[in-house]
Protein backbone atom coordinates (compact mmCIF):
# COMPACT_ATOMS: atom_id res chain seq x y z
CA UNK A 1 0.00 0.00 0.00
CA UNK A 2 1.22 3.46 -0.95
CA UNK A 3 0.51 6.75 1.35
CA UNK A 4 0.99 10.37 -0.53
CA UNK A 5 -0.94 13.40 -0.89
CA UNK A 6 -4.38 13.40 -3.56
CA UNK A 7 -6.51 16.58 -4.17
CA UNK A 8 -9.72 17.37 -2.93
CA UNK A 9 -11.65 19.25 -5.23
CA UNK A 10 -14.43 19.77 -3.60
CA UNK A 11 -12.40 21.64 -0.39
CA UNK A 12 -9.61 22.72 -3.04
CA UNK A 13 -6.96 21.33 -1.05
CA UNK A 14 -4.29 18.73 -1.17
CA UNK A 15 -4.91 15.47 1.46
CA UNK A 16 -2.70 12.40 2.51
CA UNK A 17 -4.54 9.10 1.78
CA UNK A 18 -3.58 5.95 0.06
CA UNK A 19 -4.04 3.37 -2.75
CA UNK A 20 -6.82 1.40 -0.99
CA UNK A 21 -8.94 4.62 -1.37
CA UNK A 22 -7.42 6.07 -4.45
CA UNK A 23 -5.58 5.23 -7.69
CA UNK A 24 -1.63 5.63 -7.49
CA UNK A 25 -1.43 8.36 -10.22
CA UNK A 26 -3.97 10.31 -8.15
CA UNK A 27 -0.98 10.83 -5.36
CA UNK A 28 1.46 11.36 -8.14
CA UNK A 29 3.25 14.80 -8.84
CA UNK A 30 3.76 17.77 -7.14
CA UNK A 31 1.50 19.64 -5.13
CA UNK A 32 2.58 22.56 -4.03
CA UNK A 33 -0.20 23.42 -1.36
CA UNK A 34 -0.15 22.90 2.38
CA UNK A 35 -1.33 19.16 3.08
CA UNK A 36 -4.05 17.66 5.99
CA UNK A 37 -2.75 14.82 7.20
CA UNK A 38 -5.53 13.98 9.07
CA UNK A 39 -5.83 10.54 10.74
CA UNK A 40 -2.76 9.14 8.36
CA UNK A 41 -0.19 8.07 10.64
CA UNK A 42 -2.41 6.41 12.62
CA UNK A 43 -3.73 4.49 9.78
CA UNK A 44 0.05 3.88 8.49
CA UNK A 45 0.04 2.09 12.31
CA UNK A 46 -2.70 0.18 11.37
CA UNK A 47 -1.52 -0.94 8.19
CA UNK A 48 1.76 -2.47 9.70
CA UNK A 49 0.19 -4.17 12.34
CA UNK A 50 -2.06 -5.94 9.58
CA UNK A 51 1.34 -7.12 7.99
CA UNK A 52 1.38 -5.33 4.68
CA UNK A 53 4.44 -3.22 2.93
CA UNK A 54 3.90 0.36 2.98
CA UNK A 55 5.61 2.99 1.44
CA UNK A 56 4.67 6.54 2.67
CA UNK A 57 5.74 9.80 0.72
CA UNK A 58 5.62 12.97 2.15
CA UNK A 59 7.20 16.10 3.26
CA UNK A 60 10.72 15.54 5.02
CA UNK A 61 8.67 17.52 8.12
CA UNK A 62 5.77 15.20 7.99
CA UNK A 63 8.49 12.00 7.59
CA UNK A 64 9.94 13.29 10.92
CA UNK A 65 5.97 13.48 12.36
CA UNK A 66 5.62 9.89 11.38
CA UNK A 67 8.91 8.83 12.75
CA UNK A 68 7.86 10.32 16.22
CA UNK A 69 4.31 8.55 16.18
CA UNK A 70 5.10 5.66 15.13
CA UNK A 71 7.96 5.23 17.81
CA UNK A 72 9.41 1.52 17.41
CA UNK A 73 7.21 0.69 14.50
CA UNK A 74 9.31 2.82 12.36
CA UNK A 75 11.88 0.41 12.33
CA UNK A 76 9.99 -2.55 10.64
CA UNK A 77 11.33 -4.04 7.56
CA UNK A 78 8.12 -3.76 5.67
CA UNK A 79 8.08 0.18 5.94
CA UNK A 80 10.02 2.48 3.14
CA UNK A 81 9.37 6.35 3.90
CA UNK A 82 10.56 8.71 0.92
CA UNK A 83 10.53 12.91 1.63
CA UNK A 84 11.70 15.03 -1.58
CA UNK A 85 13.66 17.95 -1.96
CA UNK A 86 11.42 20.67 -0.70
CA UNK A 87 11.26 24.25 -1.05
CA UNK A 88 8.96 25.25 1.08
CA UNK A 89 4.92 24.57 1.81
CA UNK A 90 2.54 27.52 0.78
CA UNK A 91 -0.65 27.95 2.60
CA UNK A 92 -3.22 25.90 1.13
CA UNK A 93 -6.18 29.27 1.88
CA UNK A 94 -3.67 30.71 -0.86
CA UNK A 95 -4.05 28.37 -3.59
CA UNK A 96 -7.83 28.32 -2.79
CA UNK A 97 -8.12 32.05 -3.25
CA UNK A 98 -5.92 31.95 -5.90
CA UNK A 99 -7.93 28.80 -8.55
CA UNK A 100 -11.14 30.63 -7.31
CA UNK A 101 -14.22 28.04 -7.08
CA UNK A 102 -15.44 25.15 -9.60
CA UNK A 103 -11.55 24.02 -10.03
CA UNK A 104 -11.65 20.26 -11.32
CA UNK A 105 -8.15 19.08 -12.17
CA UNK A 106 -4.66 20.92 -10.90
CA UNK A 107 -0.93 20.12 -12.47
CA UNK A 108 1.36 22.28 -10.84
CA UNK A 109 4.22 20.99 -12.89
CA UNK A 110 2.48 20.48 -16.43
CA UNK A 111 4.64 18.78 -18.99
CA UNK A 112 3.91 19.25 -22.88
CA UNK A 113 7.31 17.66 -25.19
CA UNK A 114 5.22 18.72 -27.81
CA UNK A 115 6.16 22.05 -26.86
CA UNK A 116 9.25 24.31 -26.36
CA UNK A 117 8.17 26.36 -24.24
CA UNK A 118 6.55 23.44 -21.39
CA UNK A 119 9.59 21.16 -21.26
CA UNK A 120 11.06 20.04 -17.48
CA UNK A 121 12.64 23.32 -16.80
CA UNK A 122 9.63 25.42 -17.59
CA UNK A 123 7.45 25.36 -14.83
CA UNK A 124 3.76 25.43 -15.96
CA UNK A 125 1.08 25.99 -13.81
CA UNK A 126 -2.62 24.10 -15.61
CA UNK A 127 -6.19 25.12 -13.94
CA UNK A 128 -9.47 22.76 -15.46
CA UNK A 129 -13.08 23.85 -14.13
CA UNK A 130 -15.09 21.58 -15.94
CA UNK A 131 -14.86 20.13 -19.58
CA UNK A 132 -13.92 23.60 -21.45
CA UNK A 133 -12.05 26.26 -19.54
CA UNK A 134 -8.16 25.42 -18.77
CA UNK A 135 -5.90 28.01 -17.54
CA UNK A 136 -2.16 27.60 -18.72
CA UNK A 137 -0.04 29.93 -16.11
CA UNK A 138 4.54 29.78 -16.26
CA UNK A 139 5.48 30.48 -13.22
CA UNK A 140 6.80 34.01 -14.49
CA UNK A 141 2.87 35.03 -14.95
CA UNK A 142 1.43 33.25 -12.25
CA UNK A 143 1.12 35.34 -9.18
CA UNK A 144 1.07 31.72 -7.22
CA UNK A 145 4.04 30.43 -8.44
CA UNK A 146 6.01 33.51 -8.25
CA UNK A 147 5.23 33.98 -4.47
CA UNK A 148 5.91 30.70 -4.17
CA UNK A 149 9.30 30.67 -5.86
CA UNK A 150 10.68 33.50 -3.74
CA UNK A 151 9.01 32.07 -0.38
CA UNK A 152 6.57 34.14 0.05
CA UNK A 153 3.41 32.91 1.98
CA UNK A 154 5.13 29.43 2.99
CA UNK A 155 4.29 28.04 6.40
CA UNK A 156 6.09 29.98 8.96
CA UNK A 157 7.78 26.75 10.15
CA UNK A 158 9.54 26.71 6.84
CA UNK A 159 11.63 29.43 7.15
CA UNK A 160 13.10 28.05 9.73
CA UNK A 161 13.12 24.58 8.94
CA UNK A 162 15.77 21.46 10.13
CA UNK A 163 14.68 18.48 8.02
CA UNK A 164 16.76 19.43 4.70
CA UNK A 165 19.92 18.14 5.29
CA UNK A 166 18.42 15.81 7.96
CA UNK A 167 16.35 13.50 6.74
CA UNK A 168 14.48 10.63 8.99
CA UNK A 169 13.58 9.24 5.26
CA UNK A 170 14.85 6.06 3.40
CA UNK A 171 15.05 8.10 0.25
CA UNK A 172 14.65 11.75 -0.90
CA UNK A 173 13.80 12.25 -4.44
CA UNK A 174 13.77 15.78 -6.20
CA UNK A 175 14.27 17.31 -9.57
CA UNK A 176 17.75 17.58 -10.36
CA UNK A 177 18.34 21.16 -11.24
CA UNK A 178 22.01 20.76 -11.66
CA UNK A 179 21.95 18.97 -14.71
CA UNK A 180 22.71 21.67 -17.24
CA UNK A 181 25.95 22.58 -15.09
CA UNK A 182 27.31 18.77 -14.86
CA UNK A 183 26.43 17.98 -18.32
CA UNK A 184 25.76 21.30 -20.59
CA UNK A 185 25.50 19.01 -23.33
CA UNK A 186 21.99 17.86 -22.49
CA UNK A 187 19.32 19.71 -24.32
CA UNK A 188 16.23 18.05 -24.55
CA UNK A 189 14.72 19.47 -21.84
CA UNK A 190 13.07 16.71 -20.56
CA UNK A 191 14.07 16.39 -17.08
CA UNK A 192 16.53 14.03 -14.90
CA UNK A 193 15.57 13.18 -11.52
CA UNK A 194 18.39 12.74 -8.15
CA UNK A 195 17.59 10.09 -5.64
CA UNK A 196 19.50 10.56 -2.01
CA UNK A 197 19.91 6.80 -0.80
CA UNK A 198 19.78 7.41 3.24
CA UNK A 199 20.58 4.23 5.19
CA UNK A 200 20.49 0.21 4.36
CA UNK A 201 17.13 -0.17 4.33
CA UNK A 202 17.20 2.36 1.01
CA UNK A 203 20.30 0.84 -0.36
CA UNK A 204 19.02 -2.90 -0.30
CA UNK A 205 15.75 -2.02 -2.32
CA UNK A 206 18.74 0.25 -5.06
CA UNK A 207 20.29 -3.14 -5.31
CA UNK A 208 17.17 -5.01 -6.42
CA UNK A 209 16.16 -2.58 -8.33
CA UNK A 210 19.57 -2.50 -9.89
CA UNK A 211 18.72 1.08 -12.32
CA UNK A 212 22.02 1.06 -13.22
CA UNK A 213 21.20 -1.59 -16.00
CA UNK A 214 19.23 1.02 -17.97
CA UNK A 215 22.38 2.98 -18.12
CA UNK A 216 20.97 6.42 -17.39
CA UNK A 217 21.95 6.73 -13.99
CA UNK A 218 25.19 8.45 -12.55
CA UNK A 219 26.65 8.30 -8.84
CA UNK A 220 27.74 11.37 -7.31
CA UNK A 221 28.75 12.57 -3.63
CA UNK A 222 26.26 13.74 -1.41
CA UNK A 223 28.75 17.03 -1.89
CA UNK A 224 28.17 17.32 -5.02
CA UNK A 225 24.40 16.88 -4.88
CA UNK A 226 24.35 19.54 -2.24
CA UNK A 227 26.64 21.50 -4.42
CA UNK A 228 24.24 21.46 -7.72
CA UNK A 229 21.15 21.66 -5.53
CA UNK A 230 22.84 24.85 -3.42
CA UNK A 231 19.57 26.73 -3.16
CA UNK A 232 17.06 23.95 -3.07
CA UNK A 233 19.53 22.47 0.23
CA UNK A 234 19.13 25.23 2.47
CA UNK A 235 15.65 26.47 4.58
CA UNK A 236 13.82 28.86 1.86
CA UNK A 237 14.50 32.45 3.14
CA UNK A 238 11.58 34.51 4.83
CA UNK A 239 10.77 37.79 3.07
CA UNK A 240 11.18 40.95 4.66
CA UNK A 241 7.89 41.74 4.54
CA UNK A 242 6.36 38.35 5.86
CA UNK A 243 3.93 39.82 8.76
CA UNK A 244 2.63 42.23 6.44
CA UNK A 245 1.91 40.32 3.18
CA UNK A 246 0.00 37.82 5.71
CA UNK A 247 -2.09 40.77 7.17
CA UNK A 248 -2.67 41.98 3.73
CA UNK A 249 -4.05 38.85 2.27
CA UNK A 250 -6.57 38.86 4.97
CA UNK A 251 -7.78 41.92 4.02
CA UNK A 252 -7.82 41.72 0.44
CA UNK A 253 -7.14 38.24 -0.36
CA UNK A 254 -4.67 36.72 -2.24
CA UNK A 255 -3.52 37.90 -5.48
CA UNK A 256 -4.00 41.48 -4.69
CA UNK A 257 -1.76 41.51 -1.79
CA UNK A 258 0.90 39.17 -3.71
CA UNK A 259 0.82 41.70 -6.45
CA UNK A 260 1.72 44.69 -4.14
CA UNK A 261 4.32 42.58 -2.21
CA UNK A 262 6.19 41.35 -5.52
CA UNK A 263 9.82 42.21 -5.02
CA UNK A 264 10.78 44.86 -8.05
CA UNK A 265 13.57 42.89 -9.32
CA UNK A 266 11.30 40.19 -9.76
CA UNK A 267 8.79 41.19 -12.19
CA UNK A 268 11.71 42.78 -13.85
CA UNK A 269 13.44 39.09 -14.07
CA UNK A 270 9.50 38.10 -14.87
CA UNK A 271 9.10 41.28 -17.62
CA UNK A 272 12.32 40.02 -19.19
CA UNK A 273 11.17 36.75 -19.82
CA UNK A 274 7.64 37.33 -21.21
CA UNK A 275 9.52 39.41 -23.63
CA UNK A 276 12.06 36.73 -24.74
CA UNK A 277 9.14 34.72 -25.17
CA UNK A 278 7.83 36.93 -27.37
CA UNK A 279 10.53 37.29 -29.36
CA UNK A 280 11.26 33.58 -29.65
CA UNK A 281 7.19 33.50 -30.99
CA UNK A 282 8.05 35.51 -33.69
Amino acid sequence: IVFGCAFDYEKGIPFYTDTDHVSLQAIRKSKYAEARTGEIFREVQKQLHADRAVLFCGTPCHVQGLRKYLGKDFENPKLLTMDFICHGVPSSRNFHDYAGAGLTSVDFRYKDFSRDDRGWKDDCLKLQYGTKKVVYSSVYHSPFMIAYGIGLGNRKSCYSCNRVLQSAADFTIGDFWGLYKLHPEEKDNRGCSVIVIHNERGKNLWREVSPEKSGKVEKLSLSAVQYFLHDRTFSVKQQRRERLFRLAVRLFTFVPAVTLFLPKAVIGRSLKKTIKGWKEDQ
